[in-house]
């Protein structure tokens, strides 16, 4: 009996920690930062795009903007930076325009 009990309680506090990690995965500050770059620098752009930490994933776009990269941190403090030193002042990049994503608030 305490084994099959000791079982429920593992389980039990692994479902709530498992559940608390999920809960602060879904809130961690994330943007989509599109980015118009100098012409004919976009490949060099995105190469370096993808190499700064934070950056989830990056690709070239035909319209408006030419690279759209997705951030993601662990602060709103550490969105600004790399979007403000790391992304904004790039060789080649001309300007950005930045948004942000609204956590999820109903499943």
């Amino acid at each position: 009996m305490p084994n099959r009990l000791y079982s429920i309680i593992r389980i039990s506090v692994k479902t709530t920690v498992t559940e608390k990690i999920q809960e602060k995965v879904k809130k961690l500050p994330s943007a989509f930062v599109f980015i118009n770059t100098e012409p004919a620098s976009m490949p060099e752009v995105l190469k370096k795009v993808k190499a700064v930490e934070g950056v989830e994933e990056a690709e070239m776009l035909c319209g408006v903007y030419d690279i759209v990269a997705k951030v993601k941190t662990e602060t709103m403090d550490q969105l600004k930076h790399i979007i403000t030193y790391n992304i904004r002042k790039l060789g080649n990049v001309r300007e950005t325009q930045t948004l942000l994503v609204i956590p999820q608030v109903y499943s």
